[in-house]
């Protein structure tokens, strides 16, 4: 099973990391408390992670779409379409709008050989 594979499973224990560490910073910089973490029902959390993921994965499969769309003979795989596009939102999240995440997916096509201006 992939997710069980050593390289997978390291790579989202450090993502979780990251991720932790994020929170504890945006917390800190904002003298928020962290206790108020604890008090989120694990039910709303669960179906916000799903429905998040849910986004992550209907956004991967609009850029796979367009992706096959400009050149049908790539045979790019949807897992690393979803792995450009994740690192595209984090790129978003934590740069200024319409600056990161879109400059990282015309790079990573422009490596590819795929034409920017389409």
């Amino acid at each position: 099973m992939e997710l069980l594979e050593r390289g997978t499973l390291r790579r989202a224990v450090i993502a979780s990391a990251v991720v932790l560490a994020v929170i504890v910073v945006i917390t800190k910089l904002f003298n928020a408390d962290l206790s108020a973490l604890s008090r989120i029902d694990p039910i709303v959390f669960i179906l916000t992670l799903a429905l998040l993921t849910g986004v992550l994965l209907v956004k991967a499969l609009k850029f796979y779409v367009g992706v096959r769309l400009i050149r049908e003979d790539d045979e790019v795989a949807f897992k690393e379409l979803m792995r450009v596009r994740l690192a595209s939102e984090f790129l978003s999240l934590i740069s200024v709008s319409y600056v990161g995440d879109e400059a990282f997916r015309i790079a990573w096509m422009s490596l590819r050989g795929y034409e920017p201006d389409r």
